[in-house]
């Protein structure tokens, strides 16, 4: 507030001035800074949930929970919201949902003239105060309504309705006999909902139901509960007993596991390609580029790179330039060995050991 009321007075910019007063009297009034900070920490929930689907890591159990979630979670909001406004006790846990609201209270104190902020008096405080809580009842429930609506197939849609349910084993029923009939009717509705894509791809459609139920027993007896679902499903499809037991569930368990529920990576990918094909590499070829975006975004760091392989091709390649002798390797690198496969160490060369003047004639 001070650094606006420095603005005010003294911006070069005689509009700028008349725009950052108009401001201040309205910042004089308390609904602003009382909108403003619950509006903040309503906007939290979905910065969250918007952060938490971009990262790298392929996670979809925890992409369809959060959404799923999201309902609860603002109800829960509301809650905390009200008991803010009533002044009630409220647990850290809490006041934690309400970060800047919080803060604002916190730095708003009282004197005789009134309610005070950053040294500005603030006008209807306690008014304000009282219409906030009708105000965000009418956010929170116009946001869910239209995130809700947003991922509405997610409650209509075979996979997501089944995807949690069935991928994350931590959730499985603990009793075996509970695990009996557990998940049947979801992976029928997936076994109908994906055929065609089953039939393409070689699945028995007729044994899905049957291995299920081995599926079921077969991890029932080794889950632990330190390792998260991700861990357990790869352990599955590196195990060659159940590749050949449960070749065909685990068709619908890996179409689970890789369903997009993201555009962000394939975002980011196309802004590494802007940065990889610039107008100076204009005429990339589509494998040399395709090679190009592969090593950007799944080699390894460059400190751990080890070149030898790269120049052993580069070395029996077919040169490129017109009339000139092959490649050789540097006299002082030879072995007396004379496998094809001698190793190169890139740090032993210098310019003048790959430099040869044949080449150039």
């Amino acid at each position: 507030m001070t650094h606006l009321e420095e603005l005010a007075n003294n911006d070069s910019s005689s509009e700028k001035r008349n725009e950052i007063k108009c401001f201040l009297k309205k910042w004089d009034h308390a609904k602003y800074p009382i909108h403003i900070a619950i509006y903040l920490d309503v906007l939290s929930i979905l910065v969250r949930m918007s952060l938490s689907e971009q990262k790298d890591l392929h996670d979809p159990v925890k992409a369809v929970g959060r959404i799923q979630d999201f309902n609860w979670t603002m109800a829960k909001l509301q809650m905390y919201i009200d008991d803010a406004l009533d002044e009630k006790q409220m647990e850290e846990t809490e006041k934690s949902r309400l970060t800047h609201y919080n803060k604002f209270r916190s730095e708003v104190t009282v004197d005789d003239s009134g309610y005070v902020y950053q040294g500005r008096k603030l006008k209807a405080f306690e008014a304000s105060e009282g219409t906030v809580r009708k105000v965000y009842k009418e956010t929170i429930s116009s946001l869910s309504t239209a995130i809700m609506g947003r991922f509405a197939n997610l409650a209509t849609c075979p996979v997501f309705k089944n995807l949690v349910q069935i991928l994350n084993c931590a959730k499985w029923p603990k009793k075996k006999e509970d695990l009996l009939h557990f998940g049947d009717e979801g992976i029928n509705e997936l076994v109908e909902h994906l055929k065609v894509l089953l039939e393409k791809n070689s699945c028995v459609i007729k044994n899905v139901p049957a291995e299920w139920d081995i599926l079921k027993n077969k991890l029932f007896q080794t889950l632990s509960q330190n390792q998260s679902y991700l861990d357990i499903w790869s352990g599955v499809f590196k195990n060659d007993e159940f590749n050949t037991e449960c070749s065909n569930i685990l068709h619908i368990i890996e179409l689970l596991l890789i369903t997009p529920y993201s555009n962000a990576k394939l975002e980011r990918m196309f802004s590494a390609m802007g940065r990889v094909k610039t107008d100076w590499r204009d005429r990339l070829g589509r494998d040399r580029l395709d090679a190009s975006l592969r090593i950007k975004e799944e080699g390894c760091p460059i400190a751990e790179y080890c070149p030898d392989s790269a120049i052993d091709i580069w070395f029996r390649s077919k040169n490129r330039r017109v009339n000139a002798s092959s490649h050789k390797y540097p006299k002082k690198r030879k072995t007396a060995s004379s496998s094809s496969k001698d190793v190169i160490d890139i740090t032993e060369l210098t310019m003048s050991d790959l430099e040869n003047d044949e080449d150039f004639e």
